[in-house]
């Protein structure tokens, strides 16, 4: 999805929200245009600051990466948690988080369908990476699927 077909969805369900778009090719808006666009829309941006934040964030996730990330694991085990809390302490924009409990998985199946084959490996909880419609192999290990993010860890500098 491009940024721009991606601001038309924003505008079919909320034709009332103001977006304010950042780019870097000139060329297509040109400077002129973009500070009166900052004008047009700065009384909205007064009015209300914390809409605007959000609808910054949704551009950015719109216009990625964005990552959907797949815990399937048993919601109170130890390695489920230390799954989803490893997710937590990285600051990830864009980042999607499902958990696919074993035994109710069938519920996230009818809502998230490309979640029905992901399962638990060797009965540890598994994390599945995915990025535009692609999902790297699952993992059981932490730092495998910080890496799979782009994140370092301690292990990676040993």
């Amino acid at each position: 999805m491009t940024r721009y077909s991606f601001l038309n969805r924003v505008f079919y369900f909320r034709p009332d929200i103001p977006i304010l778009l950042c780019t870097g090719f000139s060329e297509k808006i040109p400077e002129e245009k973009a500070a009166a666009t900052i004008r047009a829309f700065s009384a909205g941006i007064k009015e209300h600051p914390l809409a605007t934040t959000q609808m910054l964030g949704a551009v950015d996730f719109g216009v990625g990466p964005s990552y959907e990330i797949v815990i399937a694991g048993n919601p109170d085990s130890d390695d489920t948690q230390e799954m989803i809390r490893a997710l937590r302490d990285n600051f990830i924009p864009g980042m999607v988080v499902l958990l696919r409990p074993e035994g109710s998985a069938e519920e996230l199946s009818n809502v998230a369908a490309f979640t029905e084959t992901m399962g638990m490996r060797d009965g540890k909880a598994t994390a599945y990476v995915c990025q535009n419609f692609a999902c790297k192999q699952p993992t059981t290990e932490i730092p495998k699927m910080l890496s799979y993010l782009g994140i370092k860890t301690e292990a990676d500098s040993e």
